[in-house]
């Protein structure tokens, strides 16, 4: 009789994740160690390290989904918060764009960094940037205010200020809530 049948069904049920967790990790440090082998300069060396950990971070955010979904009452509890949502950077935009569109990665980026760079100086112009399809970034002022020191409750005087805002367009948060506006 295997060992993890002597558990609890919901602690073979985690062995058994685990195991399929460790697997595809052992298969894919094999494969990252192989492509060393053909790498030629820096670039392609720091693709490939990209590459293996983001597989790696997607397989661990895979194996605490499967884990937390599948705990009940009185089984292993697997703490779930926002901070496990994968964050996708522009360097990754870039390279999805790039193969999407068969051009060089490197030139890709350059062109989402002159992207940022002209929102950048619009809104320190005081412009304000409508892209269509996402939303509107503006730079707004905030008024001076009272408010209260939250260690002593003494009131203090906060200082006008300025802040980026982005509104997402309504095409945005249809396609992200499926219709349902705000997500409610």
């Amino acid at each position: 009789m295997p060992v993890r049948m002597l558990f609890s069904p919901a602690l073979s049920e985690v062995s058994d994740k685990l195991l399929r967790y460790v697997e595809r990790t052992f298969a894919r440090t094999f494969e990252f160690v192989q492509a060393l082998t053909e790498v030629k300069d820096i670039y392609d060396l720091t693709k490939l390290q990209t590459e293996f950990i983001e597989a790696q971070i997607s397989a661990m955010t895979e194996l605490v989904r499967d884990m937390s979904e599948n705990t009940t009452k009185g089984d292993l509890k697997v703490p779930t918060s926002n901070a496990a949502q994968p964050t996708v950077t522009l360097k990754q935009i870039a390279g999805a764009l790039a193969e999407r569109h068969g051009m060089a990665r490197k030139r890709m980026d350059e062109l989402l960094d002159g992207v940022v760079a002209l929102i950048t100086k619009h809104l320190k112009e005081g412009d304000r940037i409508r892209i269509v399809g996402l939303g509107t970034l503006q730079v707004r002022n905030r008024a001076a205010r009272i408010g209260r020191n939250p260690a002593t409750g003494e009131q203090i005087v906060i200082k006008a200020s300025k802040k980026i805002a982005f509104r997402a367009s309504k095409e945005l948060n249809e396609a992200v809530f499926d219709g349902q506006l705000g997500g409610d």
